[in-house]
């Protein structure tokens, strides 16, 4: 764990006073690039979900499968939306595992998730870290950067990983469908989120409550994952359950435009 007084490693802008969700899967996941701020709700959460930290590794690992999976399916390009803090293997690491050539693009609002790609990759001309709202695909798609190492003509691998819980009910939907039109066939969409799927309500309004310090914090049912992928096929094994427990059910889910 970085000392508080250490603060070297944050961009002036950054508020340290306020919960980051970023941050916070940070935390879950063992990681040191957090604050006492972070530290002390992500405890209260917990506290309520005590298995949180068993599913922010089960996505992960469902992360670097489906990434693994695609790479060997022949797709060499990849677009990461709210990519949050570095954890390694990422997408890059376990793409280029594959291919060594692979392009990846890391896309997040997060000042301190930009700080930290951009030092950590800097001198990879293959790799771009992009300071944007995955909820405005018209500046991440416009974005020159992303052009000079991503191909839209050729599939590209899109991941939506444990972001879209942040992102309203109805903006959703459209959001993806958007990335989605400027996608080639044979691109494949990727995404986890949480699901209110037979979990104790109790439960779900506790987290949405201290997560509002945070975040907009969005359950969503099975069918409302399901009405993410549009137009997509979901391709086998379906719609899958990350973790399964009365407090928690992660869905996730990969899906082809044909």
């Amino acid at each position: 764990m970085r000392s508080e007084a250490d603060r070297s490693w944050v961009p002036p802008v950054v508020d340290t006073e306020r919960p980051n969700v970023a941050r916070m899967y940070d935390y879950y996941l063992g990681g040191k690039d957090h604050f006492a701020v972070d530290r002390e709700l992500a405890e209260r959460t917990l506290a309520v979900i005590p298995e949180l930290r068993d599913v922010a590794l089960a996505n992960r690992l469902f992360l670097q499968d489906a990434v693994r999976r695609l790479s060997r399916g022949g797709i060499d390009q990849f677009v990461d939306l709210g990519t949050g803090i570095p954890t390694s293997p990422s997408v890059h690491e376990v793409a280029r595992h594959v291919n060594a050539d692979a392009s990846v693009v890391y896309v997040d609002h997060d000042p301190v998730v930009v700080a930290h790609n951009r030092a950590l990759l800097q001198e990879d001309a293959r790799i771009v870290t992009l300071g944007h709202d995955l909820a405005d695909p018209t500046s991440v798609l416009d974005d020159p950067r992303l052009h000079d190492v991503i191909d839209l003509r050729r599939p590209v691998g899109l991941l939506l990983i444990a972001v879209l819980h942040f992102v309203d009910l109805a903006l959703a939907p459209r959001i993806v469908a958007r990335y989605a039109r400027d996608l080639a066939p044979g691109s494949r969409v990727v995404i986890t989120l949480a699901s209110n799927d037979g979990i104790d309500p109790s439960v779900q309004q506790r987290v949405e409550t201290l997560y509002s310090r945070a975040s907009t914090f969005v359950y969503r049912t099975r069918a409302q994952f399901e009405e993410l992928f549009g137009d997509l096929d979901i391709e086998p094994p379906g719609v899958v359950d990350l973790l399964r427990t009365p407090s928690l059910c992660g869905l996730a889910g990969v899906a082809v435009k044909r």
